[in-house]
């Protein structure tokens, strides 16, 4: 089995290809990243505001117990 390039700077020019090739890994890299990325925080400034609601709401039914 032979190399397709047989150094880096080939492995990145990829026969005048590699602009190309490189530009849709890195921004289908970027795409997974913020597919990954973006739930996660959504989810954590949901989270707070749950926990802020559930503290206000407990708050006012102590409130209404006195």
């Amino acid at each position: 089995m032979t190399p397709q390039f047989h150094n880096l700077q080939e492995l990145i020019a990829m026969d005048g290809y590699g602009g190309y090739v490189w530009t849709a890994w890195g921004l289908s890299f970027l795409v997974v990243i913020f597919s990954l990325v973006f739930p996660y925080l959504a989810q954590k400034k949901w989270q707070k505001k749950v926990s802020e609601l559930e503290a206000l709401l407990a708050a006012k039914r102590k409130n209404e117990k006195n």
